[in-house]
């Protein structure tokens, strides 16, 4: 079919065409889209749901029955010959399909023959030739095998476009696949990448981790070789002084032999029984009047020298120091006493003996240096202990290295503490660098580091019993934060609680007033030793957050505010068993549930419980509750047993105390 051809209705098609006739619906559609303006290749575009060969069929049709025909602007003829039979030359554009041209030449046929018997009744001639019909019917039957062919053209060429599709489908999925095997292999070069990169950046850390330990041990070694050189400097100042000692009492023994052999000289003719009864009470003399020297400089007085060391600790502290008495002891080897020490106005630091271990020299040089002081029984307030551990005193004049405590208490109206050793270490400049503090029943340590204005401290405990207040206690507690002058941060804590943790965070302050506040969770308390009267066999699970204020820090436990929410997966309920309850059995008896759950508050001695929901299989509940100051109990709740008929409802109340509950 000539793609440029262009066709017109003819009076009988459009008649036909406002008439709405019976035509198929693919004729019916061509029919309506030929105007007498549109080409063969306009209507394709337009009725592309046909395929070609349908459309050029439709056309040769509705040429065959005359509803249409060529328009005179057409630039080509139709595809198939006129009705006089003159074969165009467009007959050779028909695919060359034998079945086309067959049904053609019956078309002809057929029209020759009609058109001759039009003429014929016309002119009142005999009537057509009966083989018209028969015409007819073989070109039906040609018409209709060109159908089948064009049907059969028109799946294959549907069957081709699938199949394309379907090849085009599993291109596009291969494709994808491959894509996704690059991306895939792309992410795996990138994550094995990443991998080596952290591999190599551990190994880095470790390398740096192995040379900074390295290095600190070096240093730690020039420090240790450094008070080995001082303390043996300090042993040979002291062997000096020693010797020095001796050589004084060399001479003095010296003299005393020349006036010993003096009066030898003098007694020489004297009796020998007489003579060796005066050695040996020379002999006890000179054995008296050593130990007489060494008891003396024990029983000596110092006092003279305790203003320069009230004044060394004053700079020291940066506050005013008393010292009692000061003496020197030369066993087990020369240090000093420092007797009746006490640091502040009121006397926040109070010491009854400190040791100072050092050369005797430090009792009348301006600058002291002590290897080691031994401090017995100090007693610390909490103004004391900001002093020690947030102090910005100078070292001044007196330097040492380190400082052990025993017997030590802190003297603390908001914290008890049970009597502890302490061990300080300090660095060159005459700061402290660590404190270990251990309890003497072994049950606390505490380690302490500066940490720029603050303290890191870690905290173990086998039993801590919670301060400020509390009649609490956690066993095998561990904790960790920070502390400054103004309060003390811990991070995390944890600890085991009536059989099960207790773990969350704190932040304390003091000043004019005193709070206390942070975050807990609690997990698998038993039950029972919480309310042994109301639940079994239930272990708690709950988060809260709370906050205390008071005066005082003792006093932070007096009305602490505690909310937060709880659940209790499984366990018994005691008193009531709720399903005879909504049976009308009455209320004797105990209820399993599968979970317990609500929200609390504590606050002013009562606890309030709201929105409490209880469920086991079919039956729920749900309701209030509160504990007031003096331990009594009072709430409700609404029971509901859904079943497939009309659903069960009952409504209790209960009262009582902790231990021993009423329900009705």
């Amino acid at each position: 079919m000539n793609t440029s051809s262009i066709y017109t209705r003819t009076d009988k098609g459009a008649r036909e065409a406002s008439a709405d006739i019976s035509l198929a619906r693919d004729l019916r559609d061509v029919l309506d889209a030929i105007d007498g303006s549109s080409s063969v290749g306009d209507l394709r575009d337009r009725l592309d749901h046909l395929g070609e060969g349908a459309l050029d069929a439709a056309l040769n049709a509705l040429l065959l029955e005359g509803f249409i025909r060529e328009s005179a602007a057409g630039s080509a003829s139709p595809s198939f010959p006129a009705a006089s039979g003159a074969a165009g030359p467009e007959t050779a554009s028909i695919d060359g399909d034998d079945s086309m041209r067959k049904a053609q030449a019956l078309r002809d046929k057929i029209r020759a023959r009609r058109q001759g018997s039009e003429r014929s009744t016309a002119e009142g001639d005999q009537p057509a030739d009966p083989g018209f019909e028969e015409l007819g019917r073989q070109e039906a039957e040609a018409q209709a095998k060109w159908a089948a062919e064009e049907e059969a053209s028109r799946l294959a060429a549907e069957q081709a476009r699938e199949e394309a599709e379907a090849q085009a489908k599993r291109a596009a999925q291969e494709e994808a696949a491959r894509r996704a095997a690059e991306q895939a292999r792309q992410d795996a070069e990138a994550q094995a990448k990443r991998a080596a990169e952290e591999d190599a950046a551990r190994r880095a850390a470790e390398q740096a981790r192995q040379e900074a330990e390295a290095q600190a041990k070096r240093a730690a070694a020039e420090e240790r070789e450094r008070r080995e050189a001082a303390e043996q400097v300090q042993k040979l100042a002291d062997e000096q002084s020693w010797r020095e000692a001796e050589e004084k009492t060399r001479r003095a023994e010296e003299a005393r032999a020349r006036k010993k052999a003096k009066a030898s000289e003098v007694v020489s003719s004297a009796d020998p029984k007489a003579l060796r009864k005066l050695g040996a009470l020379i002999a006890v003399g000179l054995v008296g009047v050593v130990v007489l020297g060494l008891v003396t400089i024990h029983l000596m007085s110092f006092n003279g020298q305790i203003p320069q060391f009230e004044k060394s600790l004053g700079e020291r502290f940066q506050q005013p120091v008393k010292i009692t008495g000061l003496r020197v002891s030369l066993l087990p080897h020369i240090h000093l006493r420092l007797e009746g020490v006490s640091i502040g106005a009121a006397g926040q630091i109070r010491i009854a003996e400190v040791k100072a271990a050092g050369a005797f020299g430090n009792l009348y040089s301006d600058h002291k240096v002590f290897r080691s002081l031994d401090l017995d029984s100090p007693v610390v307030t909490d103004e004391g202990l900001g002093w020690i551990l947030f102090g910005q005193g100078q070292a001044g004049n007196l330097m040492f290295g380190q400082v052990s405590a025993l017997n030590a208490n802190l003297d603390s109206k908001n914290i008890n503490l049970p009597t502890f050793d302490a061990k300080l270490e300090f660095d060159d400049g005459g700061s402290w660098k660590s404190i270990a503090v251990d309890s003497q029943d072994k049950n606390l340590t505490v380690e302490l580091k500066p940490q720029g204005k603050s303290v890191k401290l870690d905290v173990k405990a086998r039993v801590f019993k919670i301060p400020f207040g509390s009649a609490l206690a956690l066993d095998e507690l561990v904790a960790g934060g920070t502390a400054d002058a103004t309060g003390l941060v811990i991070t995390d804590f944890k600890g085991f609680f009536y059989g099960g943790t207790l773990s969350g965070n704190a932040r304390l302050k003091w000043g004019e007033s005193w709070s206390l506040a942070g975050e807990v969770s609690a997990k698998q308390l038993d039950s029972s030793r919480v309310v042994p009267a109301l639940l079994r066999d239930a272990r708690v699970v709950a988060t809260a957050s709370y906050l205390m204020q008071a005066p005082e820090g003792r006093k932070l436990f007096a009305a602490p505010r505690l909310e937060g929410s709880f659940v209790i997966p499984r366990g018994t309920l005691l008193g009531v068993d709720l399903g005879r309850t909504l049976e009308g059995r009455g209320t004797r008896g105990d209820t399993q549930f599968s979970e317990l759950a609500g929200s609390f508050l504590h606050e002013n001695g009562a606890t309030q419980f709201r929105q409490l929901r209880l469920s086991e299989g079919a039956m729920s509940a749900s309701g209030t509750a509160e504990i007031d100051a003096d331990r009594n109990v009072r709430g409700r709740i609404a029971l509901e047993l859904k079943l497939s008929g009309e659903p069960r409802r009952a409504k209790l109340a209960f009262s009582g105390n902790l231990k021993s509950i009423e329900w009705r």
